[in-house]
């Protein structure tokens, strides 16, 4: 275990005899650990041989003060023998961290995705800077990742009231952290989609789990994979709350399947939704009987 001289604080100054008097600390928590994934995949942008964890060093009590610094389980041998490789990716961590909570910190929404393409871009720099490879071959973090662990961040101080604030403050620099910067899975599939395609066709899908309630989606089995569908077919779905269509996890759907497959601007899938329009018949699984082995 490697200490990497990396310490930071989180300080949330919070508004006495207010509010549930557990957010402060579910917010801390869920915070550390949208901070420690992110840390992860940092790290993965200059190496992928090791994971560095968080340990908490103290913490105050008024307003809430904690200090973390992170180490690395198993680093590889070729980085023990150079010994300012820890200190430089702690470095690169701080920086990495308070550009991003900066940057969200500036902003009140994202509405174009070359504003995330420049944060990877400065990323990607800071980790260039490192010079901790041998080859040049820094990877950037994927913007789809990138966002994702904005928004982890963001969703951790939800607990919070309004009156509370958060901040972050390292050797680089203090900055509040942007607790308002709401970044729903809908407007990161937005930033990413660059076409959308949907399709309609009848598709023979095996049900893994019903929603007996109605209120949330199916998961059923298409083309090899589990998809969440929502069923939209209500004559069908009455029928088979009312007890009127017997179906059990294992039987099959013969249905129209709506499809809307969105691909990003390199082309991979980045999201797929799924609706049940009209369900034709029930097709109902072999019952296999064993023969009972006491029987002549």
């Amino acid at each position: 275990m490697v200490d990497i001289d990396s310490q930071f604080e989180i300080y949330i100054d919070f508004k006495p005899s207010e509010g549930d008097p557990s957010r402060v600390f579910r917010a801390m928590a869920d915070l550390v650990d949208s901070l420690k994934e992110l840390d992860t995949e940092l790290a993965s942008m200059v190496s992928i041989s090791f994971k560095p964890e968080l340990y908490l060093e103290e913490i105050e009590g008024g307003s809430i003060r904690a200090w973390f610094h992170a180490v690395i389980d198993d680093l590889p041998d070729e980085a023990l023998k150079e010994g300012s490789f820890a200190k430089v990716l702690g470095h690169f961590l701080l920086k990495a961290k308070y550009k991003i909570l900066k940057w969200t910190n500036e902003k009140e929404k994202i509405e174009h995705i070359q504003e995330i393409k420049e944060l990877e871009g400065e990323l990607l720099t800071l980790a260039e800077e490192t010079d901790v490879k041998q080859l040049p071959a820094y990877k950037p973090m994927e913007t789809e990742r990138l966002l994702s662990h904005i928004n982890s961040i963001n969703n951790s101080l939800v607990p919070l009231i309004k009156e509370d604030k958060v901040s972050y403050i390292s050797s680089e620099g203090t900055t509040e952290i942007n607790s308002n910067l709401a970044i729903s899975n809908e407007i990161i599939v937005e930033l990413l989609t660059s076409e959308t395609i949907e399709t309609n066709g009848v598709r023979i899908l095996k049900v893994k789990k019903p929603d007996f309630l109605g209120e949330s989606k199916w998961i059923l089995r298409y083309q090899g994979h589990q998809i969440e569908a929502k069923i939209s077919d209500l004559k069908w779905l009455r029928s088979y709350q009312g007890q009127q269509e017997e179906l059990q996890p294992g039987d099959s759907i013969k249905a129209n399947l709506n499809e809307k497959i969105s691909y990003g601007h390199d082309g991979q899938i980045v999201h797929a939704a799924y609706e049940v329009t009209g369900v034709e018949e029930v097709i109902h699984a072999l019952k296999i009987i064993q023969p009972d082995i006491f029987d002549e």
